[in-house]
């Protein structure tokens, strides 16, 4: 018996690995700071996206650009859009483990109440002050 219960939980957590590795290739993000493609920007910009700090981008002067430019731009807004819908389902997903981790918890929570009123000498349907009922 105890070899189907590891069992189980081996192949889960194989599953797990599995789905966390999947949805890594999907995202293609490597970290908080990357994006999805490597992106080609206008000098001036540029520190800003690899610092990661709007501010330098804030301080820079406004001018004409030129048509390359105002491509590379226009696909830098892609692979922004692009990073931001994957950075929200790389959320999204974690939110769910995280739900599904405390809801392990809740199951825990229940055996230990369980074994408390058990070392009480209290039954699981006695009430909350310990009382039996009936």
């Amino acid at each position: 018996m105890r070899e189907v219960v590891l069992a189980k939980k081996a192949k889960s957590v194989e599953e797990f690995d599995a789905q966390v590795t999947d949805l890594a290739t999907r995202c293609r993000l490597t970290d908080w700071s990357s994006f999805i493609e490597e992106m080609q920007v206008p000098g001036d910009i540029a520190p800003a996206l690899i610092t990661t700090r709007p501010e330098l981008l804030r301080a820079v002067q406004p001018r004409a650009l030129t048509a390359e430019e105002t491509a590379a731009v226009y696909k830098v807004m892609a692979g922004l859009i692009e990073t931001n819908n994957a950075l929200r389902e790389h959320a999204q997903q974690l939110a769910i483990f995280t739900e599904t981790w405390a809801g392990q918890f809740a199951g825990l929570q229940s055996v230990g109440r369980k074994i408390e009123r058990f070392a009480n000498f209290r039954r699981s349907y006695d009430d909350e002050v310990g009382e039996p009922v009936g």
